[in-house]
């Protein structure tokens, strides 16, 4: 097995960011992937987190986060005294799934069934820290005022609510896209990406016996996620997933922010509860863990069950910045119009690469040229500076370590077919 691996990332946290790289997968990948997803045993409990299952990755990155895993109960949201609740019960608390780009081969889920098992569908997943620490809805009280009985009897309190919340514990935040679009093994891909979670993610809930409620209905707050693959922008519902906020192509929520949607089981309140009882809701703010977390290509090494067989290249990455990949000219500086990659670096008079001119800065990361690739050689910011004379300085800090033998490959990259635009 082949990959690089970046054991303590120095990028900073970032709520933007772009990606950019060429992939290829063999059957032989699909075929391994499969059966290790078959085989899949939970040995813990059966809420234990899923670690890559059904996954071929091509990059893992971020801190490595904790799932609390539960031995889940109902929660009676309508009850306004929290200490009354039945809270879940803690069973254990291990390494979550990390932020990954790949290819699922788990099928579609149609009525109750898998369908369509051992084909690949890009999945992208980011998971953000949270510090949210309970479980089910909270009530949250202004006060409690004892006022006499009307009828003679032992004053009575009257609680005043100021607000009912849906938050989670211990999982972190996770927005997940899984396409339905398929992708041919033993040919080359192109994936550029790039995400926007400055606004955080707001959603309110409604009541189960409301029925289906569209995600935007009850969306004010929510990431977007851009990508197009084989330089065909996607968006919608197809190819955004479950998660997807209809009034946005490319908007999406995360999927503690999907379930409190259409989740909400109002009881009748008790005659001493008094006050406007707002909806619960959801929210979640914050960034990538990009920071001191290992990146790996295709995976990190505690990943190392699922580097499969892959091939890529010309690999960047950047932060600070996005990308609409719908605007075809954003594309046209990672692949031309004959479906080539586009050449990442400047000219002597010009150093400066498309991609850099576009997006206003040198990419953090970027593997480029064979020799780089089997070196682990990052020819970005963080890898390596270059003063005006020309002089270049190297940061061992950002620079990747090969973990066995890269092996070059052919043909080069490009895509099969004319891209679209």
């Amino acid at each position: 097995m082949s990959y690089l691996q970046l054991t303590a990332n120095p990028m900073a946290d970032s709520a933007k960011g772009v990606i950019s790289f060429w992939f290829r997968f063999s059957q032989d990948a699909l075929d391994a992937a499969t059966a290790y997803g078959e085989a899949y045993t939970f040995k813990v409990h059966p809420e234990e987190p899923k670690i890559l299952q059904w996954t071929i990755p091509f990059i893992t990155f971020g801190r490595v986060v904790s799932d609390d895993v539960w031995d889940s109960q109902s929660v009676n949201v309508g009850d306004p005294f929290p200490w009354f609740v039945p809270w879940p019960v803690l069973v254990t608390t291990m390494p979550a799934e990390p932020s990954h780009i790949g290819v699922s081969v788990q099928g579609l889920l149609v009525n109750n069934e898998w369908q369509g098992r051992g084909e690949a569908r890009i999945r992208i997943v980011f998971k953000m820290e949270t510090e949210e620490q309970a479980e089910g809805y909270v009530t949250k009280t202004d006060k409690v005022v004892w006022t006499p009985d009307p009828a003679g009897g032992p004053p009575q309190p009257q609680t005043y609510v100021s607000d009912i919340s849906y938050v989670r514990t211990g999982p972190p935040a996770k927005f997940t896209i899984d396409a339905k679009f398929t992708l041919a093994p033993d040919t080359w891909h192109h994936m550029l990406l790039s995400y926007d979670f400055s606004d955080g993610c707001t959603v309110a809930a409604l009541p189960n016996y409301a029925g289906a409620q569209p995600v935007g209905d009850t969306t004010s707050a929510y990431a977007k996620i851009w990508y197009a693959v084989d330089d065909q922008h996607r968006g919608g519902k197809d190819d955004m997933g479950d998660y997807w906020v209809e009034k946005d192509d490319n908007g999406i929520i995360s999927e503690a922010g999907y379930g409190a949607i259409g989740s909400y089981n109002p009881a009748p309140p008790p005659p001493n509860l008094h006050g406007n009882i707002p909806p619960p809701s959801y929210q979640w703010e914050g960034s990538v863990p990009l920071n001191n977390g290992p990146v790996g290509i295709p995976a990190a090494v505690e990943y190392v069950d699922t580097v499969y067989h892959c091939e890529m290249a010309e690999f960047q990455m950047w932060t600070g910045v996005t990308l609409d990949t719908s605007i075809e000219s954003n594309r046209r500086v990672f692949v031309d119009a004959t479906g080539k990659p586009v050449q990442p670096k400047g000219t002597e008079a010009d150093p400066r690469g498309p991609a850099e001119k576009l997006l206003g800065k040198k990419p953090e990361f970027m593997l480029h040229g064979n020799s780089n690739w089997q070196e682990g050689y990052n020819t970005g910011s963080l890898g390596i500076t270059i003063d005006p004379d020309g002089d270049v300085t190297e940061h061992p800090a950002g620079q990747f370590v090969p973990i066995a033998k890269i092996e070059k490959y052919k043909p080069e990259p490009r895509l099969t077919e004319t891209p679209t635009a």
